[in-house]
């Protein structure tokens, strides 16, 4: 999503670039003359332009990714070479996915606030294309996107630039998930089932195009 919003915003500052040296051109090619006041007026609209493009090349600097944020996409893709996750550990991960976080009646308010939280970010990440959900599951723990671990901003920058990749699964991803269909509480999770039929479905559709990095075999890890 944010991506998407940074390519449509470039679009339209290149609109807008391109409709301000149109007005110029055409104040060079007309013979008209100005009064007093309209000049004055011009003039101060170009100063606001010239301020707000100042503006704006002031801040775009401070959208770049963090050194941590770097790190962290960094290590999602190390996790498509070799990646120790043991199937208990990517069960539990998908679990908290799809069920969310386990809720209490001794909650205090701040835990539920947390929780709920939480609960956004795992719908969040539900909706991300089936392959790289299984990839998110395995580049990184529940502890380490935990509200109180991982801002706002680099959760977001995460889930949409992973978002924007192609990746590939093993068959023993396939043999991992449909087994974890198969116990509770993924059993009577109807999302998961949905999540299991689509990630097939892309699964097919990328062999097809036969590109994309393949998410490494999970099955195969140690489980030491």
């Amino acid at each position: 999503m944010v991506l998407r919003n940074m390519v449509r915003d470039s679009n339209k500052l290149v609109a807008i670039t391109k409709t301000i040296e149109a007005i110029g051109a055409g104040f060079q090619a007309s013979d008209r003359r100005f009064t007093t006041g309209q000049t004055k007026a011009y003039q101060r609209q170009a100063i606001e332009l010239v301020r707000a493009a100042h503006y704006l090349f002031q801040t775009i600097p401070s959208y770049q990714p963090t050194e941590n944020e770097e790190k962290l996409y960094e290590q999602a893709w190390l996790s498509l070479e070799n990646n120790p996750v043991t199937p208990s550990a990517l069960r539990k991960r998908l679990i908290l996915i799809f069920k969310g976080p386990e809720r209490s009646g001794f909650d205090s308010d701040q835990a539920k606030a947390r929780k709920l939280r939480l609960t956004e970010r795992c719908k969040t990440v539900r909706n991300m294309p089936p392959q790289v959900v299984l990839w998110w599951a395995k580049a990184y723990p529940a502890s380490m996107w935990e509200v109180s671990q991982m801002s706002d901003a680099t959760f977001d920058y995460l889930v949409d630039k992973m978002s924007s990749q192609r990746v590939q699964a093993s068959d023993s991803d396939h043999n991992s998930l449909r087994a974890f269909a198969s116990e509770e509480p993924l059993d009577s999770c109807q999302e998961y089932c949905d999540f299991i039929q689509a990630f097939h479905a892309a699964t097919y559709q990328l062999s097809q195009s036969s590109t994309g990095k393949k998410i490494c075999d999970t099955c195969s890890s140690s489980n030491s």
